[in-house]
């Protein structure tokens, strides 16, 4: 006798009441849940610890992240920068959004992955020798803010706080090996992507005012590597130079009095 194939309805009439042919009896277990993150920030999903050294952001484990570009436009705003992944050919931008249209200042960032579509931002507003940084998601809701004094020596941490400024987030230090200036940050592991992005934007930032305070005032020698010094002037092969002009202050007082 040749088989037949039964229908569905033949299929289910022949099964005791209460069970499927077409579903297992066991537990279903869903797979883990990947975060939906452009494919620029995908590698920064398990990141938990991000080196820069000489304009490259990498991990621990010597795992490429991004090249670090600064693109020139003619009277563009003075901080635009693209994060390369030269593996996946992905790319975040920032730059820097004018406020104001006669000799305009900068007090936001524009952090952009894909480009053109914003995944956060970062404000800066600065008074009496401290530069306050607030770090927006998309929505520009503050999720962390920072505070930085302008005479900040280079031994100590940046702090990335909690919204409210209660606990410590992340922590962005310096080391040295080899003789080599290396920017270290400690993310949490189970941070959004995107945020760990905007943060790192946010450093940039951090790192550009700096120096745009450390130009304004009169030029020193930077200390031996090593030695004790301001964060401005101890750079080194980590970053672009920004140069001296800041575009404006922080839409406040721009922290360019050096601090205490």
């Amino acid at each position: 006798m040749a088989f037949i194939n039964p229908t569905y309805s033949e299929a289910v009439e022949s099964q005791p009441r209460g069970e499927s042919p077409f579903v297992s009896t066991h537990h279903y277990q869903p797979p883990p849940r990947i975060p939906l993150v452009p494919p620029a920030l995908e590698p920064l999903v398990e990141a938990s610890e991000i080196i820069l050294e000489k304009k490259e952001f990498q991990t621990r484990g010597g795992q490429h992240l991004f090249s670090m570009r600064r693109n020139f436009l003619c009277c563009g705003p003075p901080m635009n920068i693209t994060l390369v992944n030269i593996f996946n050919a992905g790319s975040v931008s920032m730059h820097l959004v004018p406020e104001g249209r006669c000799c305009p200042s900068y007090p936001l960032l524009q952090v952009e992955a894909p480009p053109k579509q914003p995944i956060g931002y970062v404000k800066c507003f600065g008074s009496l020798g401290i530069l306050n940084f607030f770090i927006l998601d998309v929505n520009q809701e503050c999720r962390f803010t920072s505070v930085v004094p302008t005479s900040l020596q280079r031994d100590k941490p940046i702090q990335i706080l909690s919204a409210n400024g209660h606990h410590t987030v992340v922590q962005i230090r310096r080391e040295f090996e080899n003789g080599t200036t290396r920017v270290v940050f400690e993310f949490p592991a189970d941070m959004d992507a995107k945020m760990k992005a905007v943060i790192l934007g946010a450093f940039l930032f951090v790192s550009f005012r700096l120096r745009g305070v450390s130009s304004s005032n009169s030029y020193t020698p930077p200390p031996a590597i090593g030695d004790s010094g301001d964060w401005a002037s101890s750079w080194g092969d980590c970053i672009e130079d920004f140069g001296g002009d800041d575009g404006g202050d922080c839409g406040g007082d721009g922290g360019g009095d050096g601090g205490e």
